[in-house]
């Protein structure tokens, strides 16, 4: 067996860190949003994972909601949500259920990236994941 290619292995690492660096830059921006407008939760769509939703879910939120008056575009925050780790989106089934990102999940994961705190993992609780 002849070893890999070292551009290639060197190219899927840069890859690997710049997919966890954008990760954790999504969850920042996701967290600062979610504590700038006070939520403890923010929907989010079922078929992308990557748009805001009003708490009833009936509706995307947009900049006539709350943010806007925080300085917080949403096409910003549509971006960071479908750029977060797929850990930090769950499924929620309080009414009304679906995807829902926690501002406690975030804070865990920054604690643990950071080490900052002694932190528990976060479980998934989608019901089509495998487990």
């Amino acid at each position: 067996m002849s070893a890999s290619d070292p551009l290639l292995s060197a190219l899927v690492r840069h890859r690997d860190e710049l997919d966890q660096a954008i990760g954790l830059r999504a969850t920042e921006i996701v967290r600062a949003w979610m504590i700038k407008t006070s939520r403890a939760h923010l929907c989010v769509d079922e078929e992308n994972r990557s748009l805001a939703l009003t708490d009833d879910r009936s509706g995307l939120l947009d900049d006539r909601d709350e943010a806007h008056d925080h300085g917080f575009s949403f096409d910003g925050l549509n971006d960071a949500i479908g750029n977060l780790p797929p850990e930090l989106i769950r499924w929620e089934k309080t009414a009304p259920s679906g995807y829902t990102v926690i501002l406690a999940d975030l804070n865990t994961h920054l604690g643990r990236v950071y080490n900052d705190r002694n932190a528990n993992p976060i479980t998934s609780t989608d019901p089509w994941e495998v487990q």
